[in-house]
């Protein structure tokens, strides 16, 4: 399974359709936060994909719930989009969660930062920010893709 993961789009949606784009073979959209209302625009334009959506901290409407657990391909994931774990200043919080729980990919996002990492067998992976990213960064996205046998992240420049 092939899925694109956004996060702090902040009403920008141009950049999350040039990707979509770029990438028909998908089969999932995740929205991590911050704009979550965005993707709803998106879907209107590509109905066909399954998309799904946590509250960000500056999502104003109350859309999603704060965190969701989505199991894909045999796969426990943990979607948020990490203000409350205090993602900004340390991953402990988020790791020990995702340990004790034994998931094997947390989704992430907050910093507008990409991250892509293994912690103990546990995957943390941040697509940065789609359209206001930090420190000149480009805006970017995650591509994951998921058999039985693996989880393959790849962060990607619009």
């Amino acid at each position: 399974m092939k899925i694109l993961v956004f996060s702090d789009s902040h009403g920008s949606t141009s950049n999350m359709i040039k990707v979509i784009e770029r990438h028909l073979d998908i089969e999932y959209i995740i929205h991590l936060g911050d704009y979550g209302s965005d993707i709803l625009k998106v879907n209107e334009l590509f109905p066909t994909h399954l998309t799904e959506a946590v509250q960000g901290n500056n999502d104003k409407q109350r859309l999603y719930s704060l965190e969701q657990t989505i199991t894909l391909v045999g796969k426990k994931i943990l979607l948020v989009h990490g203000h409350n774990y205090g993602v900004k200043y340390s991953l402990s919080s988020l790791t020990a969660k995702g340990l004790i729980e034994k998931y094997d990919l947390i989704l992430f996002g907050h910093t507008h930062e990409p991250v892509n990492e293994r912690r103990e067998g546990l995957l943390l992976v941040n697509p940065g920010s789609i359209a206001k990213p930090y420190k000149l960064i480009r805006p970017s996205y995650a591509v994951v893709e998921i058999t039985h046998q693996s989880i393959e992240v790849t962060i990607l420049n619009v």
